[in-house]
Parts: structure tokens; C-alpha cells; sequence
């Protein structure tokens, strides 16, 4: 195992160095030179220092159905040898906070799956697939170089994540009319069509974006032939007139859904945010979402306002901001709520441990929130 391993360490070396083209970023260059320098001197050390692996060499086990998994400790993820042998070069020159070509998917047959039912070549190879992401990947940080933008949170689905995700799909096949849904930030419709992988109609969603370049940069990234496509209309949450603007959308949908967005606006943003999803919901309809959030608490409190970041808030303070936002009463709503590991993300942030998900079922009677929304936005 001491030689495959000194083998490995070498090849590793070699491959931050020669897989790439470093003529306009020679920055980078010297970054890969030393991570390959490190994982020569020190396989396992520098394995654990970017990948979180604790209990390098790999341990095949067979024992969950049959499958063998290559399994890495302290928390980690497991892996078939197949998608290890996929990701692990792309896994270590991800690790750095750079724009590094290769692309890491944590929900690799996920996301190809998704791939597989959109694109107009079902039968491409993952490479070519992987390929195009990276392609989006750039041209996204271009647009926007938020978070999972950079780190190709991104291309993988994570609406199913939510507590809220089955009970939606339940709830929309059990009814004999057809229930509409839309995607406040979607930016490239990601999580709109695992929806539509899920089993929701494509002519029933709806997604929305401030950056129209975003709908595009998803329809290369899906290869998307002529097949009947997700609707995307430009439209800007935070704007004053954002009711006057989308007057047709008008309380349109069922459920009204938002993800990772809310975290990059202050407080106020953010109440603006609310109001417009509350614009397009139905009465008794569903708002649903999850953005980064914190833990009660002083460890909590202190990435409450985090320098160049949006307001951050408990489960509890979410709730009184949806009331501010709606003129809303409590006894009207349903509230629920949780914390969740942030577990996509690919470097590890002291002030991004928690994903607050949460949803909203709306009153039957928005009168008095209408009123209130109508009052703000004047």
C-alpha cells in the first residue's frame, strides 16, 4: 500500500500540473504546483487538509445492498468505485476558493440523471456533461460569483433536500385540477427541472430571475433540444413596482418556492423578498424555501451580520420577519421550520453551518396581507 500510495502522490503531482491550461491564469499555476508538492510529501495528511478524508486508504464495503462503496470517515460520503474514479482528481483541485476548471458534484448520478432527461443527446457521456458545467460554471461567475456559482452548487438538485418536497408532490397528484408552482431566484432551473424529473408537468412551472443571462447559460449547460421547455420570465423581487410589473402572476401559483437567495440581502431586501413571493401565492397556497441560517445561541449570533454578507436569522426570527413582511397574524398561518447541516458546501465557512428551511402555508383570506404589501410597496 506504501508504494501505490507513493505512486498516487506522484501522479497527483503531475496531474495538477499538466491537465490544465494555465496561460492566462499563471497565478494558478503556482497554486496547483503547491498542492501537488503537498499531496507528494504528504498523501494522506493533504487528503484529509482539503478533502475531509480521515481514514485514507479507502475501505470497500459491500455490506448496503450489495454495493460496494468506498467509504471515507469522519462524516464524509460515500462513493461507488466508479463515480471515485470520476471525481477524485476534479475533488482536490476544487478545494481552493479560485476558479479551477474541474468540477466537483457531490450528487454526481443526480445531476447526470437530470442531464439525461433534458438534453437532445441522452446517450452523451458524463465527461462531456461535466464538461458543460464547467462551461456554465465560468460564464456564471462572469454573471454572478455567488457561492454556488463557484463552488457548482449549482448544477446539482437540492429542492428535494426540503422537508416540503414530498408533501408538494403528494399534495399536486392527489388533486384533480392541475396546481401551478414557481421558483423566485431560479437561477438556471436547476431544482425547477428535478421537479419536472420528479413527475410536475413542465407547462405548470414557472421560474423567475433578476438575471435573464442566467436562462440562457441553462439551456447550453441542458443541451435542451425542442422539446416543450420550462417557462423563465426576467423580474426583479426587490423592485418597488414588482406588483405593478408582474400584475398577471397576481396570486397565480400554488406553491411559491426560493432557495439559497434570501441570505444575500439585508433586512430590508429581504422583507421586499417576502412581499413578492407573497404577491404570487394563492390563498391557502404554499411559500417554501431554505436559505442560510443560524443557530440559537452566542456561536449563532455572532454571523448574524456578517461583513459583505445578507442578514442572517434563527428559525424563530424567519417567522416574525414573514409576519413583518405580510401583515400577516400568527394564528393565520402555518409555519414550519429546521436546521440542517450545510452539507454542498465545498469549503468549509464558520458562518455557514446551518440551512434554515422553512414553509409557509398562506391564510385563505390574504386580504389583510394584501393590504399590508400594497401599504409597504407605496
Amino acid at each position: 500500500m506504501e508504494s501505490a500510495g507513493n505512486v498516487l502522490s506522484a501522479a497527483l503531482l503531475c496531474c495538477a500540473l499538466l491537465t490544465r491550461d494555465f496561460s492566462r491564469h499563471p497565478d494558478s499555476f503556482f497554486l496547483n504546483c503547491a498542492v501537488g508538492i503537498l499531496l507528494y510529501n504528504d498523501l494522506k495528511g493533504s487528503l484529509k487538509r482539503f478533502c475531509g478524508w480521515d481514514n485514507w486508504p479507502c475501505v470497500v464495503e459491500t455490506s448496503i445492498n450489495d454495493k460496494e462503496l468506498a467509504l471515507f470517515g469522519g462524516g464524509g460520503f460515500s462513493l461507488t468505485p466508479k463515480q471515485f474514479d470520476t471525481q477524485l482528481f476534479s475533488i482536490l483541485f476544487n478545494k481552493v476558493d479560485l476558479e479551477p476548471d474541474s468540477v466537483f458534484l457531490k450528487r454526481l448520478d443526480d445531476t447526470l440523471r437530470l442531464h439525461k432527461k433534458f438534453s437532445k443527446n441522452s446517450n452523451e457521456s458524463s465527461a462531456v456533461v461535466i464538461q458543460r458545467i464547467g462551461d456554465a460554471r465560468r460564464t456564471g461567475i462572469r454573471v454572478a460569483p455567488h457561492t454556488c456559482i463557484r463552488e457548482s452548487i449549482f448544477a446539482e438538485p437540492r429542492i428535494d433536500h426540503h422537508f416540503q418536497h414530498q408533501e408538494v408532490q403528494e399534495t399536486r397528484r392527489s388533486r384533480p385540477y392541475r396546481m401551478t408552482l414557481v421558483d423566485l431566484g431560479c437561477c438556471m432551473g436547476t431544482d425547477l427541472r428535478k421537479l419536472v424529473v420528479d413527475g410536475f408537468p413542465v407547462l405548470d412551472i414557472m421560474g423567475l430571475d433578476i438575471e435573464n443571462r442566467f436562462f440562457d447559460i441553462g439551456r447550453l449547460m441542458y443541451n435542451e433540444g425542442d422539446t416543450p421547455s420550462i417557462k423563465f420570465k426576467q423580474t426583479d423581487a426587490l423592485d418597488p413596482l414588482f406588483c405593478e410589473r408582474n400584475a398577471r402572476l397576481e396570486s397565480k401559483f400554488d406553491f411559491v418556492h426560493s432557495a439559497n437567495v434570501l441570505h444575500l440581502f439585508q433586512t430590508e431586501g429581504q422583507l421586499a423578498f417576502i412581499r413578492s413571493m407573497a404577491f404570487l401565492v394563492k390563498p391557502g397556497g404554499l411559500m417554501w424555501g431554505r436559505q442560510v441560517g443560524l443557530a440559537n445561541g452566542p456561536d449563532g449570533a455572532k454571523y448574524k451580520h456578517e461583513e459583505g454578507k445578507g442578514t442572517r436569522f434563527t428559525a424563530g426570527e424567519f417567522k416574525e420577519l414573514i409576519l413583518d413582511a405580510t401583515g400577516w397574524r400568527e394564528e393565520d398561518i402555518v409555519y414550519r421550520s429546521g436546521l440542517v447541516a450545510y452539507s454542498e458546501l465545498r469549503i468549509v465557512k464558520p458562518g455557514k453551518n446551518w440551512v434554515l428551511q422553512w414553509s409557509v402555508r398562506v391564510p385563505f383570506d390574504k386580504t389583510p396581507g394584501a393590504r399590508r404589501i400594497t401599504e409597504l410597496v407605496e
